[in-house]
Parts: structure tokens; sequence; C-alpha cells
């Protein structure tokens, strides 16, 4: 078996990476928003919540559309590297019990 760098911490991971990354472009997303609108997004980013504002950005601000496809798009792939992470992590758990 491989020799595994076992000192990294969570930082160094690539979901977590991306996430991170994310979460920076979303905040950033909010300072275009009309005023009236930047108080109810802190309470709308959690879970499916956050696709659903994104969605309703993407829909109702002509101005942010690309931006909003884009952060959809990157939702989409973390969700689906998180659903890999999470495989592979209960498969390794399995080989060892």
């Amino acid at each position: 078996m491989a020799d595994r760098n076992t000192s990294g911490t969570y930082r160094d991971l690539e979901i977590y990476q991306m996430a991170h990354q994310l979460g920076v472009n979303i905040h950033k997303l909010t300072f275009c928003l009309p005023k009236f609108e930047t108080y109810e997004t802190g309470s709308k980013l959690g879970g499916n919540e956050t696709i659903q504002w994104v969605e309703y950005i993407r829909d109702c601000h002509q101005e942010l559309k690309e931006e909003s496809r884009e952060i959809l798009r990157q939702l989409d792939k973390l969700g689906r590297k998180i659903n890999r992470f999470i495989s592979a992590v209960e498969k390794g758990h399995e080989v060892r019990t």
C-alpha cells in the first residue's frame, strides 16, 4: 500500500478549497444586489436554500445572470465531488471492519 501523507488538514482537501472559494464567490455576489435584498441574504444561505437563492438571483437580476449560472455550475460540481468523497470514505471503512 502506498505511503499516505497524513500530516495535512481539512484545508488541504480539494473539496474544502472549492467550497471555500464558492462561499467567497457567493458572498461577493451579494454585494451586487440592491440594499433591500441583502438583508434577507444571510438567513437564506444554507443547504438547498443557497441553490434556490442563486436561482432567484439568476432569474430576477439580468445583470447577474452569468455570475449566478457559474455559481450554480460550481455548486453542482462540488456536490458531485462531495458525494464521491463520502462514497470513498464509506468504502474505506467497509474494508477495515
